[in-house]
């Protein structure tokens, strides 16, 4: 699984890597023309064998 953080969104940049995720990148999102940087976390979740 995978997820994007705002950089200014300290307590979410904080709390993902203690949950398990870790960060494998950043991307950037623009909105109204005003770019945003983004923290891309990723969490590797055990298989069902099914």
């Amino acid at each position: 699984m995978w997820l994007t953080a705002w950089v200014g969104n300290l307590r979410a940049v904080a709390f993902y890597p203690l949950a398990g995720y870790r960060k494998v990148g950043t991307t950037q999102y623009v909105i109204n023309g005003k770019p945003y940087e983004n923290h891309v976390f990723a969490k590797q979740f055990p298989t069902s064998g099914a």
